[in-house]
């Protein structure tokens, strides 16, 4: 590493891809004297979203699955269905407790600086990788890039969409929902905005995640999710008095698109390193 190579590796996201490497990496054990800078835009002390996922047995963020279902509900105009995954659970994980994992386990083993800020791009030099936080070019070995800075210039055959969302995670005064049993889809909603469907995550009898989806390719307005919240919880779930205690919202392209793994000395993760390949869900 020399004068005007400060850090061995660059991390751009503290999101899923950037803290899961991380923690991997600090699990490995033969990284503990490499120098890392991790660049978010965010601190990360908020629970600003949920991430769910199939998995059998345990997986390395067993300690913080918030909640987990092996039985779910599909829903649309003409089928109603409980599901039996096994030998799959559907989990859920919570943000600010990945958020808290991580960074515990990533202090203790590895030498990692944060900073707070926007990257604007990523480069290749001849012997380095370089980051532009702002206004200023940082070096490294490698960098590891889970930013779309652009949308991808897709083929022909191609799709390109969003999956695109809001949620609300909401208490009632009465028990309401069965926490055995989860809804992964119902499309018993308006489908005016294209393929939109709601799922529902209770966590208890009185408090569960109810998330407004659409597969399109462009986002609402605010008021339209709130719209699609409203109309589900009332109409379909039936419940008038409820109090939200947490929302979240998120985009996330859906594409056949084959994002490259590697430019030189840049590794994609995440979304920019293909980990959203959806193989034949559009076509």
């Amino acid at each position: 590493m020399s004068a005007n190579r400060p850090y061995d590796y660059i991390i751009t996201g503290a999101g899923c891809a950037g803290l899961s490497l991380l923690v991997h990496l600090a699990r490995n054990g033969n990284f503990r004297d490499k120098k890392i800078l991790l660049i978010d835009q965010d601190d990360k002390v908020r629970n600003d979203r949920t991430w769910c996922f199939w998995q059998t047995g345990e997986g390395p963020f067993e300690p913080i699955v918030h909640k987990q279902w092996s039985q779910a509900w599909f829903h649309s105009d003409t089928i109603s269905r409980l599901l039996d995954l096994q030998p799959y659970h559907y989990k859920l994980i919570r943000g600010i407790d990945f958020y808290r994992y991580c960074f515990d386990v990533i202090g203790k083993e590895l030498d990692v600086t944060l900073r707070k800020g926007t990257v604007k791009a990523v480069r290749n030099t001849e012997n380095t990788a370089e980051v532009q936080l702002e206004d200023e070019w940082i070096a490294a070995d490698y960098v590891f890039n889970s930013i779309l800075f652009r949308p991808p210039v897709v083929r022909t055959k191609d799709h390109y969409l969003l999956q695109h969302f809001k949620g609300r995670i909401i208490e009632t005064p009465q028990p309401v929902f069965d926490p055995a049993q989860a809804t992964l889809m119902d499309f018993r909603t308006g489908q005016q905005h294209g393929a939109t469907f709601v799922y529902v995550m209770p966590f208890t009898p009185q408090r569960a995640l109810v998330e407004y989806t659409l597969f399109n390719e462009s986002e609402l307005t605010g008021e339209e999710y709130d719209a699609g919240l409203d109309d589900y919880i009332s109409r379909i779930l039936g419940i008038q008095d409820y109090t939200i205690t947490d929302t979240e919202q998120g985009v996330i392209p859906m594409t056949d698109h084959r994002f490259p793994k590697r430019d030189g000395r840049i590794i994609y993760t995440g979304t920019a390193g293909d980990a959203a390949y959806i193989d034949g869900i559009i076509a």
